[in-house]
């Protein structure tokens, strides 16, 4: 679900990798953890400095999706 969300948001542009992690402790139920990446097909630079703006609305908007599915 995070990765069909966040492939609608940023409109199938960044490749989006999820990567799931878990650690087990004794006898304990485990402690889950995940990795999200973005892989643009260009560098970004100071040559995309307009861009900016609009790339950190998308990563706060990201973040926002994923702590919206992992409280559910």
């Amino acid at each position: 679900m995070i990765k069909q969300r966040l492939e609608f948001l940023w409109e199938n542009r960044p490749s989006i990798h999820l990567q799931l992690y878990f650690d087990w402790k004794n006898n304990e139920a485990p402690d889950y953890f995940s990795k999200i990446s973005l892989y643009f097909d260009r560098k970004i630079n100071e040559d995309h400095l307009s861009d900016f703006s609009q790339i950190i609305d998308l990563l706060v908007e990201s973040v926002r999706i994923v702590e919206e599915i992992n409280t559910k």
